[in-house]
């Protein structure tokens, strides 16, 4: 004997009412949202970004490419000298302090990345030429940003006793091939004047406009 269907409860009524409405809201919301939804795209402002320069030279007696990379940051100075393929290869940073007791100034140049130390034949040359390298640039640099602020070359501009620099940390990645990790010391000076004629052009970028009347001594 066949009963016939029971009608559905009013409870399940309410319950498959109310998620049938559940449905349609959250379908409706979700078109609502997505559709009044703006996309964006986001890009950093021009003055946002670092002053890039870059330039090829040959050093060497094989004349080998080398690249090399300015960056200058709000509060660092990158430079980059490699010959391998675009790698920033060593990677050393030097920190410039000014002491007003003695009028001195000191550079402490360390490696942040690759071999701090000599691993194989010839590798205290190569580890030298990076960081008397770095020296030398940071010595420029120096001397340049003291003739721009008026004084002479061995002046400090600092003026704090905490021995603030004249300069930014400078960063120098610096990756020479092993053909040219001997290098002659015209060759070495010649990698010096290059790496500083790129900052200085990258400095007067930075600068334009402010250097009307603006002269160092001679």
């Amino acid at each position: 004997m066949r009963f016939p269907p029971q009608p559905p409860s009013l409870t399940h009524l309410i319950s498959s009412h109310i998620s049938h409405l559940y449905n349609i809201i959250s379908t409706s919301t979700m078109a609502s949202v997505e559709s009044s939804t703006p996309s964006y795209s986001y890009q950093p402002s021009p003055s946002s970004m670092p002053t890039t320069r870059v330039r090829t030279i040959t050093l060497g007696d094989d004349e080998v490419e080398t690249s090399l990379i300015l960056q200058l940051f709000s509060d660092r100075i990158f430079i980059s000298v490699t010959q391998l393929s675009g790698k920033v290869g060593s990677l050393l940073s030097c920190n410039v302090e000014e002491s007003i007791v003695d009028n001195s100034t000191t550079y402490h140049v360390k490696t942040l990345l690759g071999t701090g130390s000599a691993r194989s034949s010839g590798g205290e040359r190569t580890v030298s030429i990076r960081e008397v390298f770095v020296r030398r640039l940071a010595e420029s640099i120096t001397k340049h940003t003291r003739k721009m602020a008026g004084v002479g070359e061995n002046t400090i501009i600092g003026g704090a006793e905490d021995g603030t620099g004249p300069i930014p940390p400078l960063l120098v990645g610096f990756g020479l091939k092993p053909t040219c990790s001997d290098l002659s010391v015209e060759s070495f000076n010649s990698l010096v004047d290059a790496a500083m004629d790129i900052y200085l052009e990258g400095w007067k970028i930075c600068h334009a406009g402010g250097l009307v009347g603006m002269e160092g001594p001679d």
